[in-house]
Formats: structure tokens, sequence, C-alpha cells
């Protein structure tokens, strides 16, 4: 599997300030074995504020909450194939994201077929 975008998909602006928002969108062509599939990809995301998060390791970063919705979608073989995620992400400008939680709804033709969770969290930052 292989997806390629139109346009990158932006950074957030930094520096982020609580109550900040943007939006972006493009299209893409996903390669799935010897087919390709044009689609595309609507976000938005928002700073709810700031918190400490704790890594695996136990040690603290200073994060800016980030809250979104992207919803991608695709057809393939006459069927629309619609996903969308929600979430937030916690992002420290020492590590990056520290932490992420997101739900991820996948449908066909506006019939939901599954849900998904996934939660991240950093092991620990080496520096070389």
């Amino acid at each position: 599997m292989r997806c390629v975008y139109d346009d990158p998909l932006p950074e957030p602006p930094f520096p982020l300030i609580r109550g900040s928002s943007w939006s972006y969108s493009t299209g893409f062509t996903l390669t799935l074995g010897n087919e390709s599939y044009r689609g595309s990809i609507i976000g938005r995301e928002e700073v709810e504020g700031f918190e400490n998060v704790t890594a695996l390791d136990g040690r603290g970063y200073f994060c800016a909450r980030v809250r979104f919705e992207i919803q991608e979608s695709f057809r393939a073989h006459g069927v629309t194939v619609l996903m969308t995620t929600r979430g937030y992400y916690c992002i420290s400008s020492e590590a990056g994201t520290v932490k992420q939680s997101q739900t991820t709804s996948h449908a066909q033709d506006s019939v939901r077929l599954s849900v998904t969770y996934r939660e991240i969290i950093l092991k620990a930052l080496r520096k070389p």
C-alpha cells in the first residue's frame, strides 16, 4: 500500500496558541497492489490548551493538546470508501508528538463497517 498526496499535509502553525485552528484539503493517489485510486482528504485541527504529559519512561513534557478531525474518501470498484478520524495529539517542542488518541470510523457507501481506536504514547526520547 502506498499513498501519495498532491500537496504536503501542513505542519501545525507554530507558535501554537490556545484556540488557534487550521484546515487543509488535498487529493491523493492510493496504490493497493497493482491498482491506483484517486481520493481526497479534508482536515481541521484546533489547539485546545496545554498540559504536562508523561512518557512511558517517566519523563514529563509540556505539550499543546490539539484536537483534530480528518475525512478521507476514495472510490474503488464502484464503492465509495469513507474514513473519518477524530481525536487529539499532544505535541512538545522538545520531543514532537508525545501522545495521540484517535477513533476511526470506516464506511462503504454510507454504511459503517467498523470502528478502530488507537492510542500511542512516547516510550523514550534519545538524543545523539
